[in-house]
């Protein structure tokens, strides 16, 4: 009888995290392989804020008017990780 693998759960790789109004803005980096191609990566956006009670933490994917110049921020930055980390793939596999 074979040994089940556990799963590890699945994390970015990378994750862009800003102080901006009050909350916090991330850009968290995926990383997909398929076989033997080039990874490709994505990016999702949440914002954290606490709830009206002062105490809880929660998050959203949804954006107000003023979390956007921010998010803007947080995509430029986890562009460039990309790019560079692209860049440094190409060489390994050379």
């Amino acid at each position: 009888m074979e040994k089940e693998k556990k799963q590890q759960p699945v994390r970015p790789v990378h994750q862009v995290r800003l102080p901006f109004g009050g909350s916090l803005l991330r850009a968290s980096v995926w990383r997909h392989q398929n076989g033997k191609e080039a990874p490709r990566f994505n990016v999702t956006f949440t914002r954290t804020y606490l709830e009206k009670d002062g105490k809880t933490w929660a998050y959203t994917e949804f954006f107000r008017r003023d979390d956007l110049l921010g998010i803007a921020r947080a995509a430029e930055v986890a562009h460039a990780w990309i790019v560079d980390k692209d860049g440094k793939e190409a060489k390994d596999d050379e």
